[in-house]
């Protein structure tokens, strides 16, 4: 009894010996184990790019209350300067429930410069504004937002 028996077919006059009997599955089993595993690396690559995603949300809502933050402060130094033309300060720190902001007043003649500080879960913003100390309402002449502290 012979048990490696393979099967001979003729195939335009050419032959051909074909698979032996106890392998007929095994085309079969690596091709599911292939695709499982490309289906697997589908899989983490998705989850893996939505996870990123949700911290890239959290970091531009971060961004975008910094932003608000320092744009407060910087109606505080303009309050200030309304209260009193000639004040000029640096590093006023301003506490908000959990969350700072500074701002400082230089004496740019014949303006006055602002530049406000926040940080939010290490997302900064930096604005500099120039200021009409002139005008009743404390005009602001410009207004940036700068990648870093100046």
């Amino acid at each position: 009894m012979n048990t490696y028996r393979k099967k001979i077919y003729y195939i335009k006059d050419k032959l051909i010996i074909g698979p032996n009997e106890n392998n007929r599955g095994f085309i079969a089993l690596f091709s599911v184990i292939i695709i499982s595993f490309i289906l697997v690396l589908v899989v983490i690559t998705l989850s893996f790019n939505s996870f990123s995603t949700r911290f890239n949300i959290f970091d531009s809502e971060s961004k975008i209350r910094s932003k608000a933050l320092a744009d407060g402060c910087l109606e505080l130094a303009r309050l200030n300067l309304a209260l009193d033309n000639n004040f000029v300060g640096n590093n006023i720190i301003i506490d908000i429930d959990s969350d700072k902001c500074d701002y400082s007043i230089q004496n740019t003649l014949p303006y006055k410069t602002v530049i406000s500080h926040s940080i939010i879960n290490n997302a900064h913003t930096y604005i500099e504004a120039l200021v009409d100390v002139n005008t009743p309402s404390i005009a602001i002449i410009s207004f940036r937002e700068l990648p870093t502290y100046p």
